[in-house]
């Protein structure tokens, strides 16, 4: 099974439209129209997935390359990058400072 994920980002519509397809034996299906409602989360009470979906790993990454596409970022990707850089910027400059001043 291949799953493959569009995103319609037409800006006519209020909303993102997400259509879900996979091949299988030559044919293309598509996922029926999921209707999302919200209820109230009470502690202790168990509660059914909203999803439950076989092979969610090949679904996951047919939406990541979606979302890709359609240039959707993760909100703390750039931030954690960033840290990251200056985490071995500073690193860097400490291993300067110390190793210099042993010479």
């Amino acid at each position: 099974m291949k799953y493959e994920v569009f995103i319609d980002d037409n800006p006519s519509y209020i909303s993102k439209r997400i259509f879900i397809t996979f091949k299988q034996d030559g044919k293309r299906w598509i996922a029926k129209p999921v209707e999302l409602t919200f209820e109230e989360m009470k502690s202790g009470e168990i509660h059914k997935p909203t999803l439950d979906i076989p092979d969610a790993d090949e679904l996951l990454e047919a939406l990541a390359i979606a979302l890709n596409k359609a240039k959707v970022q993760l909100p703390d990707k750039p931030f954690i990058e960033g840290k990251m850089v200056a985490t071995e910027k500073h690193l860097e400059d400490m291993r300067n400072l110390v190793f210099k001043e042993k010479k």
